[in-house]
């Protein structure tokens, strides 16, 4: 009854009441496709179903457990989301921390982590601790638009859900498609990009704005989002020295190139630098303006 509230992904409501309903399911979730389609109220009908005193699979909306949910005051239903552009270390701890206590009244604590592409790269090796030994009376529903921005290993620990933009909804096949050409390009692209900051080369760095600035909007958005996946690397690899944190596999050589050219706090400021122009191109801010501002604040980061 609760699903019967969002519109929509019956592939995704089906799948999840069933699971529910034969009491199979993972002990995390990534909730994964573009902004507006409804996937954090998604995560939350999925967690008040999970707690719901009725047990049916579905949420009844009118036990305690269900009427606290729709309240947004249900002690064992905590969902988590940035701490300004990010969130931070601090925040998974604390859930870290939480994990480890038994539920208030409910047979399972849910913890929903919106933006968890948001993460910092300290956050996300924090999370992938939590994931790998998950208390057996813990829930965990990672809700992103952005699926490039979270480590491989953890998403390889959830059980990923889609949601198309049309509303239909769908579960993925457990594979990960091969990257196509254009895609291998714009990742090489994407590296070239950060070599030049890296290199303070500031003639390659205004060229490289000026285009960034002439390209389609969309264009211009998918290329800072996988400069993005380049420094959030550069900036795991950093403090772990182990490749197999790190987004893009293939270049491990060019990341151990480069993540000597500059130190931790550098890569994160940047890092935020890069969200920060992300959040601005996807509200409408002038194009110029958002490219222009991204450069002057990687120039910063370096100085």
């Amino acid at each position: 009854m609760a699903y019967r509230h969002l519109k929509g992904h019956e592939m995704v409501k089906n799948y999840l009441k069933k699971a529910l309903g034969k009491g199979v399911f993972s002990h995390a979730y990534f909730f994964e496709g573009q902004e507006g389609v409804g996937k954090l109220e998604m995560a939350k009908e999925f967690a008040k179903a999970v707690n719901c005193q009725e047990g049916s699979g579905d949420a009844c909306d009118a036990c305690l457990s269900c009427r606290k949910a729709n309240l947004g005051n249900h002690p064992d239903i905590i969902v988590v989301g940035p701490d300004g552009r990010s969130i931070k270390n601090e925040q998974v701890k604390v859930i870290q921390t939480e994990m480890h206590l038994k539920p208030y009244e409910s047979r399972r604590k849910v913890f929903i982590i919106d933006s968890a592409d948001t993460m910092t790269p300290q956050a996300q090796n924090s999370l992938l601790k939590i994931l790998e030994e998950p208390p057996f009376s813990c829930l965990v529903i990672l809700v992103s638009a952005n699926a490039a921005g979270l480590l491989p290993t953890v998403k390889s620990r959830c059980q990923r859900l889609h949601f198309d933009g049309n509303e239909s909804g769908s579960v993925p096949q457990a594979k990960i498609e091969g990257l196509t050409i254009g895609k291998v390009e714009a990742i090489d692209e994407a590296f070239c990009f950060a070599g030049d900051c890296l290199a303070r080369d500031i003639k390659s760095m205004l060229e490289r704005s000026e285009a960034l600035s002439k390209m389609d909007r969309r264009e211009c958005l998918n290329t800072i989002e996988m400069i993005l996946t380049c420094f959030r690397d550069l900036s795991v690899y950093k403090e772990t020295k182990n490749g197999k944190f790190i987004v893009n596999h293939d270049k491990i050589n060019d990341i151990m190139n480069l993540e000597c050219k500059a130190d931790g706090k550098a890569f994160y400021r940047i890092v935020e630098a890069l969200m920060d122009a992300i959040e601005k191109m996807n509200k409408n801010v002038n194009q110029q303006m958002a490219v222009d501002h991204l450069i002057l604040k990687i120039q910063e980061a370096l100085q």
